[in-house]
């Protein structure tokens, strides 16, 4: 069973699909198990921002959930749609008490939890006023420190999405995270993720809209080097997801990842839906 359960469409402020179309194009892919989830990115800042005209509008659950629940059903037989919903890691407490009364009224089908935050940001200003690349082990290792915080947040959640989401953007010409590096904090977050009982994501997204080759870096995120160490020690839950923001990469890479986690050892997928856990082989 082909599986997609992280896409996004005009919704999202930064998606670019119609529902329908993306739909649409999944059904013909052969998706059976489909989740559409849309971005939550929610804090005190950004919220200012957004009003003061600086950032586009985040999703409206008011729009975004009837419209999705109606798709779900219009899907009936054909296709699982799942209704999701994608937060942004913030621990602040505007954030915590608007991702809470989302779950509380539009009770999604899944959420994924998300560290979008690359800690202080890549850059910074020199003296002199000139914009600077700060050091790559200080922004990796504050992204991975803010992994690890988000995987306590006081809101349900059921997937950690794509873990090492710092390299994906990063303006070093050595993006990778190597375990050699930044195995300790790694170590730690795959372990808690196996404790808590959540699923991690394996997130096939394109760079920029770039097609991309496959390998162990820049194939999909968390990287197969990564995927290789939460199985030993013993993590078995993982799903995957696109992220796609059009219906030009739903199912991006697949099939490759299929065969990755077969290699690995992997048999199944799981899939989170209202609590419940379905395991799907691979």
């Amino acid at each position: 069973m082909k599986i997609d359960l992280h896409t996004h469409t005009k919704f999202s402020p930064d998606g670019r699909g119609e529902m329908e179309k993306m739909l649409k194009t999944a059904d013909s892919l052969g998706i059976e198990y489909y989740g559409i989830s849309e971005h939550f990115d929610i804090s005190g800042e950004r919220l200012k921002r957004i009003r003061l005209g600086t950032l586009h509008p985040d999703t409206d659950p008011t729009r975004y959930f009837p419209k999705a629940r109606k798709m779900q059903k219009a899907y009936e037989g054909k296709m699982n749609v799942l209704v999701g919903a994608e937060f942004g890691f913030m621990d602040d407490e505007i954030s915590i008490k608007r991702y809470n009364e989302i779950v509380a009224r539009y009770k999604p089908d899944y959420i994924i939890n998300s560290v979008h935050r690359i800690g202080n940001g890549y850059y910074e200003k020199d003296k002199s006023g000139a914009k600077i690349v700060r050091e790559k082990r200080i922004v990796y290792n504050e992204y991975f420190d803010c992994v690890l915080r988000s995987l306590e947040a006081p809101y349900p959640y059921d997937v950690v999405g794509h873990l090492g989401y710092c390299t994906r953007y990063a303006p070093y010409a050595d993006k990778r995270a190597s375990l050699e590096e930044y195995g300790n904090k790694i170590d730690k977050i795959l372990k808690r993720v196996i404790e808590l009982g959540k699923i991690l994501e394996i997130n096939s997204k394109d760079e920029g809209g770039k097609i991309l080759p496959q390998n162990s870096d820049i194939f999909c995120l968390p990287n197969v080097e990564v995927l290789k160490r939460y199985y030993a020690l013993g993590g078995r839950k993982v799903v995957y997801g696109s992220d796609a923001h059009g219906e030009e990469i739903i199912g991006y890479h697949y099939n490759e990842v299929v065969k990755m986690l077969k290699e690995i050892g992997f048999t199944h997928q799981t899939i989170a839906c209202n609590g419940r856990e379905l395991k799907i082989p691979l």
